[in-house]
């Protein structure tokens, strides 16, 4: 958002994962930049994960204009002050003013580089980015401190639309409000298990189903994870937001598993699902289970193995041959001493 020389009032609002290309001192204003003379107010906004070449990955405001925030929060904005290591200007490109109720986190390099000299310092434990009707929200997780954190003139409803109940929570978003156009629609992934095999791929199908048909495109994100097996040694990882038009309640998801003749245990991937769009998780976590289909080879009958030269220490054998337990064998060899090479009659030996 870009505003020059226009008093400008916000409220209720969302800045999310913007970002402003390149290096220079231009670069500034991930979120917003205002420009010019004027009078910005900022009530009970919410500007997380945006990004600035040079300063100010939330707001970048000339001198000629006062910003004024009331229940805002800023979480993890960032700036690359054009490639140098100063680590200043991370949310805001100067100290704003401040009319409480205000969060900030990460905090400044110091006092004087976060976005108001009164601010909160503090993590504001924001969920996953998820779109609500045709808005996109960061809800407030339980235990956040901007929870019931705002000061007197807070607005009567949240960025949904959804009434702020008792005391008023700092952000956009007001935690425990019912959501005034419930979606029912909800997400979820089942389990899969399947043989690994000797060689080549063969797919892990998931499915991921929708509980009831939605007039609305619903989209969901997943990507693979590592149990105990290992991406690109045991099966493919793979990341991808799959999409359902209006009527359609299922999509597949394969994962190439990746087939060897090694000897080891079952082994586990993970399929997680994230950032729904008109819709919520149900479930969001689909296991892959690979069944090992190796065993260890044992002797066939009548095989010959050979150990190599046999010396002997006391009464015993060096340089045996190792053979699995409880295997019938018989034992010929050639002796080159003058005394004779006796080989017991036993049906097993244990070693």
């Amino acid at each position: 958002m870009r505003e020059r020389n226009a008093n400008t009032s916000i409220t209720n609002t969302t800045f999310a994962q913007n970002r402003v290309f390149g290096s220079d001192f231009v670069n500034n204003g991930g979120g917003i930049v205002f420009s010019g003379t004027s009078t910005a107010n900022i009530l009970n906004s919410t500007l997380a994960y945006n990004r600035a070449g040079w300063v100010g990955g939330g707001i970048s405001a000339e001198d000629g204009v006062q910003v004024n925030l009331k229940n805002t929060i800023f979480s993890k904005n960032t700036a690359d002050n054009g490639g140098n290591p100063w680590n200043v200007g991370q949310h805001s490109s100067r100290p704003f003013n401040d009319q409480g109720g205000n969060f900030q986190w990460l905090a400044g390099a110091d006092s004087s580089d976060n976005v108001t000299d009164k601010v909160t310092i503090a993590d504001t434990k924001l969920g996953e980015l998820q779109q609500v009707g045709n808005l996109w929200v960061y809800p407030l997780l339980p235990g956040s401190p901007a929870i019931d954190a705002a000061v007197a003139g807070a607005p009567t409803t949240d960025e949904r639309g959804a009434a702020r109940v008792g005391a008023a929570d700092s952000g956009a978003y007001e935690f425990g409000a019912s959501n005034p156009n419930p979606n029912s629609v909800s997400v979820l992934i089942n389990d899969v298990s399947l043989t690994e095999g000797n060689s080549g791929t063969q797919n892990a199908v998931f499915t991921v189903n929708l509980s009831s048909t939605s007039n609305q495109t619903v989209s969901v994100d997943y990507a693979t994870a590592n149990g105990t097996a290992i991406a690109d040694s045991d099966y493919t990882a793979r990341s991808e937001t799959l999409t359902f038009k209006p009527s359609e309640t299922s999509k597949k998801i394969n994962i190439p598993i990746i087939g060897n003749t090694i000897v080891e245990p079952n082994e586990t991937f993970i399929v997680n699902l994230s950032r729904p769009s008109n819709a919520t998780i149900q479930d969001s976590r689909g296991l892959g289970m690979i069944r090992n289909d190796d065993v260890a080879s044992r002797p066939t009958p009548n095989s010959t193995i050979s150990a190599g030269g046999l010396s002997t220490a006391g009464s015993s054998i060096l340089n045996p041959a190792s053979l699995p337990t409880n295997t019938p064998l018989s034992i010929g060899g050639t002796n080159s001493a003058n005394t004779g090479l006796t080989a017991p009659s036993l049906n097993t030996l244990v070693s």
